[in-house]
């Protein structure tokens, strides 16, 4: 991880509820501007019930090491959790619309068209709730403990709110990451059915809109939040920058991070719950309500041939360019490719190579699925280029 840099910040309120005219805040960026040039993503993290800006710091310095621009802030609890909701709601909408405005320190490095939002706990259900304004900036969410279907009432709530009833079901609009405890609901200890923490996921999946819910194995509702070991959220940061780079950066290499069979040095298995049902929603990848079995049941993909040159190849073609088209059955699988005594490397189809000179030629590819196989025997053309 990056160091990190912070300023304090106002954020002014939006809807001023209670007479809340503004939220004390802090904008935290990276400090390495070389490393991470341009304006950046942007990461809105709102805390939970009876906690402040501190409680998720852990979570908006690691982002700002990985070239995110963090923002952090206290809303306050008021008289009872529903004013707390509120509160927290109008803080979350209020920094969305902070982030473009001069009284952001870090608005020349904010990049208010690519905007996360985040929460632990009460946090969680502001960024379910959130993400579904019609905000075209806001490209994903992370929700700590746990992606929510309903505001209130939600059977997969970490503390009391899953005793309440159903009340304001949530719009699914981005792709969505959800971590959960590994622990019933506190208000209802003895209520444990394996899919106790799909709700929220089930609901994305339903919309059509990616997801995942990881039930992380050992965890308790404050691992997610400053409490929480610092191993325990590292474990987190893997996942989450994975997510963010993902959606907010556009790196299609990272669904394989996210679907990797190692994380960290341990078999992705054991991070997972053997209570609670995980699930993936990553397609074409990966479609599960069963995570955890879905990453102990890998086969070795395999490379299909679709298009290649033929076996004689003239120099004018080859100086202009050679493609090779292949797939696999494994909709997971991503492919290496290798000419002649080359390395193997990343690569994906088509695969276009130019100037390719005179003589025999030997091409491959290979497909790797994330969760650990690698294909045994390559596909691979042979052609000979005229002299």
């Amino acid at each position: 991880m990056g160091s990190a840099e912070a300023e304090a910040a106002t954020i002014p309120s939006l809807a001023h509820p209670f007479g809340n005219g503004s939220y004390d805040g802090t904008v935290v960026g990276p400090t390495d501007r070389a490393a991470f040039p341009g304006p950046r993503p942007v990461v809105l993290i709102q805390h939970g019930l009876g906690g402040n800006q501190c409680a998720n710091w852990w979570t908006a310095q690691d982002l700002a090491g990985h070239g995110y621009i963090a923002v952090v802030w206290t809303a306050p609890q008021g008289s009872s959790p529903t004013d707390a909701f509120v509160n927290a709601l109008d803080a979350m909408r209020s920094a969305i619309a902070f982030v473009p405005t001069a009284g952001n320190p870090y608005a020349g490095r904010s990049d208010a068209s690519r905007m996360a939002l985040a929460g632990h706990s009460l946090g969680s259900i502001v960024a379910s709730v959130a993400q579904g304004d019609p905000n075209p900036g806001v490209k994903a969410v992370v929700a700590l403990d746990t992606l929510r279907r309903w505001a209130n009432g939600d059977p997969g709530g970490a503390v009391f709110e899953c005793a309440a009833a159903q009340a304001l079901e949530v719009t699914p609009r981005v792709p969505a990451l959800g971590f959960a405890k590994d622990e019933p609901c506190n208000a209802k200890p003895d209520y444990a059915p394996v899919d106790l923490k799909l709700a929220g996921f089930e609901h994305w999946r339903a919309a059509g809109i990616p997801a995942m819910e990881l039930v992380m194995n050992g965890y308790a509702h404050l691992d997610f939040a400053t409490p929480g070991s610092e191993a325990r959220h590292r474990r987190l940061s893997y996942f989450i920058e994975a997510w963010l780079d993902r959606w907010l950066l556009g790196d299609p290499s990272a669904d394989r991070r996210l679907l990797a069979g190692t994380v960290l040095g341990q078999p992705t298995t054991n991070l997972v719950s053997t209570k609670f049902a995980s699930a993936a929603y990553l397609p074409p990848a990966v479609d599960t309500v069963d995570y955890r079995s879905w990453l102990g049941e890998p086969a070795r993909p395999q490379t299909r041939k679709l298009h290649g040159p033929k076996r004689h190849v003239s120099r004018k073609r080859a100086r202009k360019g050679l493609r090779f088209r292949f797939d696999s059955r494994d909709p997971a699988a991503y492919f290496e490719c290798r000419l002649d005594r080359a390395r193997f490397a990343e690569c994906e189809s088509p695969r276009r190579i130019e100037r390719v000179g005179p003589g025999r030629h030997r091409f491959r590819v290979r497909a790797v699925d994330p969760r650990g196989p690698v294909e045994a025997s390559p596909a691979r053309w042979r052609f000979r280029v005229e002299r």
